[in-house]
């Protein structure tokens, strides 16, 4: 993937400063002109990016669940063809 995408960032300029930092930190390549443009009529401004994956590969991420709810159970599949109780063909 070598692309580039187009993104309109809007919020509070250290919020997408932030946003940024995240992104490079995960691989991802911006670019801007470095402007900010007043949101008519809304909070914070506006910046448009240019962003790409980087060149070095592919990122990977792992991630672990923060919360106390419980692993689902497996799902028993049925033979295709094969209805539950009470079903007919």
């Amino acid at each position: 993937m070598s692309g580039t995408v187009g993104l309109r960032l809007l919020g509070e300029p250290e919020d997408i400063g932030c946003l940024l930092a995240v992104l490079n930190a995960a691989g991802i390549e911006t670019a801007s002109n470095g402007r900010q443009y007043p949101n008519r009529g809304g909070f914070g401004v506006r910046v448009y990016v240019e962003a790409r994956v980087a060149e070095s590969g592919p990122v990977t991420a792992t991630a672990e669940r923060t919360d106390d709810k419980p692993a689902r159970k497996p799902v028993q599949r049925r033979p295709r063809g094969e209805l539950g109780p009470g079903g007919s063909r």
